[in-house]
Order: structure tokens, then sequence, then C-alpha cells
């Protein structure tokens, strides 16, 4: 069984993007994420995210370096819905 959040963050370094997003939204997140954890070695935690009109693929512990989470919920997902999901 793995486990997904859904989170909202934002990044350490101020960055005008996020400012005017957070602006505009009066919220103190500027970007949401999935995050996936798992026991399994086969399956490490990484993150999606996006950024520069992408998303993007990291490992959780440089996410956590770069930005701020504010708040994460948590959804169980068992290994077949998660590879489907990818």
């Amino acid at each position: 069984m793995s486990r997904m959040y859904v989170g909202f963050s934002s990044p350490i370094k101020k960055k005008i993007g996020s400012e005017l997003i957070k602006w505009w939204t009066s919220a103190p997140y500027s970007h949401t994420f999935i995050r996936f954890e798992s026991s399994d070695p086969e399956m490490p935690s990484n993150v999606y995210h996006a950024a520069h009109g992408k998303v993007h693929f990291i490992e959780f512990e440089n996410f956590k370096s770069e930005n701020k989470i504010h708040q994460e919920f948590n959804l169980p997902v068992n290994t077949q819905t998660r590879k489907k999901i990818l």
C-alpha cells in the first residue's frame, strides 16, 4: 500500500510569480503538488509539481529544501492505482 498526498506549497525563496499568485488568491501558498510515499525500494518517495509551465518530478527531500509545505492531505492508494496515476 502506498500513500498519496495532495499538498499546497510555496517557494522558500521569494519569487515574483509565486508572490503574485498568493496576492491574487489571498492564500498563503502558490502551488499544489502530489507526493507519493512508499516503503517499496523500487518506488521511492517523490513529488510531482507544476512550475515554469511544465510538470516536474523531484525527490521529496529536494522538494522540501526549496519549498515550504503549508498543508497536505493523506490518501491511501494501492500499488495498482498508483501505477495507473503515474
